[in-house]
């Protein structure tokens, strides 16, 4: 079991890196295609449209290193100030939720990703490509979120209810 957590893990932490990658790589054509529209007239046609479907594509793959590092935005102003128990509960429904939530996505995603591969749908624009490889990210990218919600419900409920939100969020950052 220890070896699959740790798979796990170093999956969420190379999509984490490759989503960087992708950011840093769109932030470079954008600045090739802004340069060359302004030095030479015209940018490169398709650079935009890539940009497009690389932007959701980065988000989805670093949204489970996000959750997992706890860098994620969150509003805890009301949950720290209740008492320990009621936190507690409160964040094992935050995390049920957020486990649902990604679960029923990734469920959709799935179907539709597969009847799109079955209908042979294409994305028709600069690019031209089957639809079904930009839905796949969906189901893969939810699923692994929701695994980060599953880590998080399960160490929220082992909490004790008098400890506060350390117990039950995301583990420190490693250096």
């Amino acid at each position: 079991m220890d070896r699959l957590i740790g798979a796990h893990a170093r999956l969420v932490a190379g999509l984490g890196t490759l989503a960087g990658i992708i950011f840093a790589l769109m932030t470079v054509g954008i600045a090739i295609d802004v340069a060359l529209r302004n030095l030479a007239g015209s940018g490169v046609g398709w650079l935009i449209e890539l940009v497009e479907y690389a932007m959701p594509v980065a988000t989805l793959l670093a949204a489970p290193w996000v959750l997992r590092e706890g860098s994620h935005a969150t509003v805890d102003l009301l949950v720290a100030r209740l008492p320990p128990g009621a936190g507690r509960a409160v964040r094992v429904m935050a995390n049920l939720l957020g486990l649902v939530v990604c679960l029923a996505v990734a469920w959709f995603g799935w179907k539709a990703t597969a009847l799109a591969a079955e209908r042979g749908s294409l994305v028709f624009k600069t690019i031209v490509f089957p639809e079904w490889w930009v839905l796949a990210l969906v189901p893969v990218g939810m699923s692994l979120l929701g695994l980060e919600f599953g880590r998080l419900l399960i160490n929220a409920m082992r909490a004790s209810p008098e400890t506060g939100p350390e117990s039950s969020g995301p583990q420190a950052p490693r250096a």
